[in-house]
């Protein structure tokens, strides 16, 4: 990028863009690739069970790090522990490099490039679509602009003030009862708009905004900075907006899904039992009765003591079959919204899959997010209900969307190059063509409301999900309970719009 300032016209903002691209594509393009391709099938089933041994004494290690972390005080035992982690992390390594070996697949496969700007504009662009990708430095931040006709580059303020201003941002609109941050919300979306969408609001037009961000531009929705042409309205009053983890990405998943079909249309797992305290549990004793079991001691490893029943999922579930066809809808509901449901291959063949309970995002290793389903069964005995990331990847999906109605479920691990590793890259990882997930604590009643109206777009208007889910945060920000993007905004869209 400095050679383009030095000399406009030699193509180097372009390079510049291609090879920023490459560097975001790479990892999660082989991630996709390969599981798409179906590398491990045909190998050696001893190397896969020692590879699910590997993973299942891993992800203990790790469990084990966070109760001695949370629990504080034996700092020696923690580091042994982590050191053991290290240790087993490069033993799966290796494994996994062995299995890759072994594939009657792998001499064949060849993971697909990043895209060139001529390409990606000609196959992937339309007329009504722009791309803007970013990139922050140290010194200064670079924005790519992409549409079917034209590129151009701009320079934004480094890292520091991005991250400043899209933390100012993030917690105006996250909090749920902070006054004086609900406040400061105008100026600070404002402030953070005026600096990374100021300088291409000649471009914007009417189109359709594809993001791909980096750093602390990830935690915050775009859809709701005051739009350049009118601050008094949001960003998504004019403009469809998708998130792409790259313009790579885009393309792959793009490729990968023609040919795809689904036999049916909408799989709802909602409403699940946290506790034996539950009205629910057959001889429920009560809450004060409860207990502390393995779930209680699970939770607190996450920073929770208890998991609320969280009612109003119900009635999602209830909406989303009622909109659709009689006979069109499958809903897993109480205990039946199990971990053991979900990896069992009953979601496989469904359109849409709808999953409204808790998210975790782990304090210590926010790679490894979860999704909270039943805790007990029928009589109230403990069983795992954390349906973890890697359980996800370990999915085979033919979705066309999943929807992860819970909280934080767009958030992970922010590995540099790579964007957010997380319950969103492994439905994708999984099979699902487009996520969406939410970026803070969702409010129940609110997001009811928002599914409502999505799915009726998708089911009854036949929308696209990106212009259904535009349509139903239009709706409540217009609605004079739901005006502020606290209640509206959190949940975006990631990957395909088409």
């Amino acid at each position: 990028m400095h050679l383009h300032q030095l000399h406009p016209d030699r193509g180097y903002d372009t390079q510049a863009f291609e090879t920023a691209e490459r560097a975001r594509a790479r990892t999660l393009l082989d991630l996709l690739s390969e599981a798409r391709a179906g590398l491990r099938e045909g190998v050696d089933p001893a190397l896969i069970a020692r590879e699910r041994i590997l993973t299942a004494r891993l992800q203990a290690k790790m469990e084990r790090q966070i109760q001695l972390l949370v629990a504080g005080g034996d700092s020696v035992a923690a580091d042994a522990v982590a050191a053991e982690i290290r240790q087993g992390t490069a033993e799966y390594q290796r494994l996994d490099a062995e299995i890759l070996a072994a594939s009657p697949r792998y001499a064949t496969f060849a993971a697909p490039d990043p895209l060139k700007i001529a390409r990606l504009q000609h196959d992937y662009l339309d007329a009504g679509t722009l791309l803007l990708e970013y990139a922050p430095g140290d010194r200064r931040s670079f924005l790519w602009a992409v549409s079917r006709a034209g590129f151009r580059s701009y320079i934004l303020p480094g890292r520091s003030t991005l991250d400043l201003l899209a933390e100012r941002a993030r917690e105006s609109m996250s909090s749920a009862t902070d006054r004086e941050l609900a406040q400061s919300a105008p100026a600070a979306l404002q402030a953070l708009s005026g600096a990374v969408l100021g300088p291409v609001a000649g471009e914007l037009g009417t189109r359709r905004l594809l993001i791909v961000t980096s750093g602390s531009l990830q935690f915050v929705p775009f859809s709701a900075l005051p739009s350049p042409a009118n601050p008094a309205e949001p960003l998504i009053a004019g403009h469809e907006i998708v998130n792409l983890p790259s313009a790579s990405t885009m393309a792959f998943l793009r490729r990968t899904s023609e040919g795809k079909s689904t036999s049916k249309l909408v799989a709802v797992v909602a409403d699940p039992v946290f506790a034996a305290a539950d009205p629910r549990v057959t001889g429920s004793p009560g809450a004060s009765n409860a207990g502390t079991g393995p779930e209680q001691e699970r939770a607190a490893a996450f920073g929770r003591t208890t998991f609320d029943r969280l009612i109003f999922t119900r009635r999602e579930a209830e909406n989303i079959l009622a909109l659709a066809p009689p006979n069109a809808g499958f809903s897993a509901l109480d205990f039946d919204a199990s971990r053991a449901l979900v990896l069992s291959g009953a979601l496989r063949d469904y359109r849409y899959v709808h999953i409204a309970s808790h998210g975790l995002v782990n304090p210590f290793h926010p790679e490894l997010p979860s999704i909270v389903l039943s805790l007990v069964d029928r009589g109230g005995k403990p069983r795992d209900g954390f349906l973890q990331a890697a359980d996800i990847y370990n999915l085979k999906l033919n979705a066309d969307l999943v929807v992860l109605s819970a909280c934080q479920t767009a958030l992970g691990k922010d590995v540099r190059g790579e964007g957010l590793v997380g319950l969103a890259r492994a439905f994708m990882y999984a099979g699902s063509n487009a996520v969406v997930a939410s970026l803070w604590t969702v409010p129940d009643r609110s997001t009811a409301e928002l599914m409502r109206q999505f799915y009726h777009g998708m089911l009854k208007e036949n929308l696209r999900p990106a212009a259904a889910l535009r349509q139903a945060q239009i709706a409540l920000w217009k609605d004079s309970r739901w005006t502020r993007a606290y209640y509206w905004a959190a949940f975006t869209l990631q990957g395909e719009w088409k």
